[in-house]
């Protein structure tokens, strides 16, 4: 995080350890929400669909750190791997999208319920007995989650590039 000669911070490291910090926060967000789900006893069961859009944005973050930033160079801008890297960097975002799509249909349908036009089977913001707002919590926190995880990975590009110039 400090450079050993100078002393001084190291902006990079520091946007680094703020796209982890990102990445964890959604995810706590989400575990959060499920905790106070799970103590309501009336509130129906959370489906696999609320998990899935946290692990597709968690796979497009994967995609995004693996991405070959060298690639990206002054120097070898006219290869074939500038093509594969943007394909796949492109590829993530396109995954990361689909996961912040689904989050907002899921946070959506549990806010309105069965009269959601993106309601579907397994899904539904009937709450019951004063814990509507609990339920909501789950559909606000996937979106959420997406939302941090989607920051991370542009964090941690603006990161990797920034170290590039240096």
């Amino acid at each position: 995080m400090f450079n050993s000669s100078s002393g001084e911070s190291n902006p990079t490291a520091i946007a680094a350890y703020g796209a982890g910090g990102l990445f964890a926060f959604g995810w706590f967000i989400f575990i959060d929400a499920c905790t106070v789900h799970s103590v309501e006893r009336l509130l129906p069961p959370i489906e696999l669909a609320h998990v899935v859009p946290g692990l597709i944005s968690t796979f497009a973050l994967l995609m995004t750190c693996s991405t070959p930033f060298t690639a990206f160079s002054n120097d070898s801008m006219l290869s074939s791997n500038v093509s594969c890297a943007r394909v796949w960097l492109f590829s993530a975002f396109v995954t990361s999208f689909a996961s912040m799509i689904m989050s907002v249909a899921i946070s959506e349908s549990m806010a309105y319920g069965s009269e959601s036009r993106f309601a579907y089977a397994g899904i539904d913001g009937t709450g019951g007995s004063g814990g509507e707002s609990k339920h909501r919590w789950v559909g606000t926190a996937t979106l959420m989650q997406t939302v941090c995880i989607f920051s991370a990975s542009l964090l941690w590009i603006s990161t990797r590039l920034q170290q590039q110039q240096y």
